[in-house]
């Protein structure tokens, strides 16, 4: 048992405190150890191998290539008016982005769930990324002059 050695004059007012204190912490260390068995494993963290990645697939044409810049800027222009933090380009990311556009495209659907059952995080995993939260923005639109080729 933990001994404390307080002065006198504290000790009445102290001791009733004690137990509240370690049994709060029993509580407590106790929740701990239940909330990590209902979190979510954290995903794998590939360590970089030293050698040189392959270079990511370029958008297909120049036109696809000006499209994904400008709707990024457009994003951007809108994030400024909130004070967020610029979207940067990122390659990997586009690429898994652009596949699936294509997969949309080629197959005639539209949803966030792949003509195979795949989900975002499945993509996105299967292009080598490593992610705490991912999103999917969608976008079609019938009332284009000139559609870009697939």
């Amino acid at each position: 048992m933990l001994k404390f050695h307080i002065k006198s004059k504290y000790r009445s007012a102290i001791a009733p405190i004690i137990p509240v204190i370690g049994i709060t912490l029993a509580f407590l260390i106790a929740g701990c150890e239940e909330a990590v068995e209902y979190l979510p494993p954290l995903p794998k963290i590939e360590v970089p191998s030293g050698k040189p990645q392959k270079p990511a697939v370029l958008a297909q044409t120049s036109a696809t290539a000006n499209i994904e810049a400008a709707v990024r800027q457009d994003i951007n222009q809108v994030r400024l008016k909130y004070g967020l933090k610029p979207l940067q380009n990122n390659e990997k990311l586009a690429e898994v982005a652009r596949r699936y556009s294509r997969q949309m495209a080629e197959k005639n659907f539209f949803s966030h769930t792949g003509s195979d059952g795949s989900t975002l995080s499945q993509r996105a995993r299967s292009g080598g990324i490593i992610y705490w939260v991912v999103g999917e923005n969608l976008f079609k639109s019938t009332n284009i002059p000139r559609p870009v080729p697939v």
